[in-house]
């Protein structure tokens, strides 16, 4: 079913995969033809494939490695929410040598027009860090640019910015880019920890 052409065989293949790793069954023989899903342009087969892959990276590490310039890929996407969906996956792969990869995402998604894709890539400088603390005084240039963003609100004891897209998405009857882009965006509690933490060595 994950070599069928058909999107809605793709899904429900994944569905499946996925309900068995809920169960705690072991699906790692499975990576190579999953994998190959990853360009997939179904939302929630991708998804499912990002979530597969955050499982079973550190077992299948050539594997995974093989699955980087699609994320490279995805990186570059119009759709800002595929951006983000690839940069959250990609700083999830626990794979030493992606390091220097995920830096140069990190260093990109930066400087993104979307704030929702600045936001993911503050995020993933917790998962860089504790991935090669070597580069810290790299991440701590990135941390400084991210402070001065005026489009983010700091807010303390709010809802977390994934609850209030997804509330926001279900409301909103135009969910284009420019609607997400409007948005004023609350950063959630490990942001929060992160530029805390940061602050001092700054």
């Amino acid at each position: 079913m994950l070599d069928s052409n058909k999107d809605n065989l793709k899904l429900d293949a994944m569905r499946r995969i996925i309900g068995l790793i809920a169960k705690e069954r072991d699906a790692a023989d499975l990576f190579s033809a999953v994998v190959k899903n990853v360009v997939s342009k179904n939302m929630e087969t991708k998804e499912s494939v990002y979530v597969y892959l955050m499982r079973y990276d550190e077992e299948q590490q050539d594997l995974a490695l093989l699955s980087i310039a699609t994320f490279q890929r995805g990186l570059k996407d119009p759709n800002q929410l595929i951006r983000a969906s690839t940069l959250r996956v990609l700083s999830s792969i626990r794979v030493p040598t992606t390091a220097t990869i995920m830096m140069l995402a990190i260093q990109d998604t930066a400087n993104d027009m979307s704030p929702c894709i600045r936001r993911t890539a503050a995020n993933a400088i917790i998962k860089l860090y504790a991935l090669d603390p070597k580069i810290k005084e790299d991440l701590i240039l990135i941390i400084k640019k991210l402070l001065a963003d005026k489009t983010i609100t700091y807010e303390d004891e709010k809802q977390s910015f994934h609850d209030d897209d997804t509330n926001e998405t279900a409301k909103s009857p135009n969910n284009d880019d420019d609607s997400l882009n409007k948005r004023t965006y609350i950063m959630d509690s490990d942001h929060q920890l992160l530029l805390r933490c940061a602050k001092p060595l700054l």
